[in-house]
């Protein structure tokens, strides 16, 4: 039973992460358009 909470909080963390690393994405991405925007 411990290792599933392990595993549990485990998922939890990875998903967090990766929700965190698609906001920066989509941040950058925005941002590098309206720099293409600004540039043209």
């Amino acid at each position: 039973m411990e290792t599933f909470s392990i595993l549990f909080q485990w998922n939890n963390l990875r998903r967090s992460l990766m929700r965190q690393e698609l906001l920066c994405l989509s941040l950058r991405l925005a941002r590098a358009q309206c720099d293409l925007k600004s540039e043209s």
